[in-house]
């Protein structure tokens, strides 16, 4: 099995085996640091590949910083460059009416709840209109 060093243990399949052409049947089994799929070279929900790594590294896989906002995330390497080689991660689909690359303020419309952490649920609240002039927030009814 190729499990790209994120596994000790493999199983074979005979059905992938047939599939492949007889080239390969192996499945790797329980897969570390934060690796997936049938030869650990993908990483699990919840990071993103940090393509400055091997997928053979076993820092390939970042966790996504979405403040628990959003489950998946992806790697962008012109803001890794931006960074300074330090973070690419982009998250997919915020949820709770947030935005932003990492989930981090309420998307248009929404004010941030002050008495809120941004990672709770309720950070961001109901609609609201800000004032260019004197940035007060003015809620509207829903």
């Amino acid at each position: 099995c190729n499990c790209n060093l994120h596994a000790r243990r493999c199983r074979f399949n005979m059905e992938l085996y047939q599939l492949s052409g007889y080239k390969s049947g192996g499945v790797c089994l329980m897969c570390k640091h934060n690796t997936a799929g049938r030869n650990c070279n993908y990483c699990k929900e919840g990071y993103y590949r940090d393509k400055s790594k091997a997928i053979t590294h076993r820092m390939a896989c970042k966790a996504c910083n979405c403040n628990l906002h959003a489950r998946r995330c992806r790697f962008n390497y012109e803001l890794f460059q931006l960074s300074g080689m330090k973070s690419g991660g982009v998250c997919i689909n915020c949820k709770h009416n947030t935005a932003g690359r990492h989930c981090h303020y309420c998307k248009e419309g929404y004010y941030r709840d002050s008495a809120r952490r941004i990672t709770e649920k309720g950070a961001c609240k109901g609609r609201a209109v800000i004032d260019t002039r004197t940035r007060d927030v003015h809620t509207c009814p829903l």
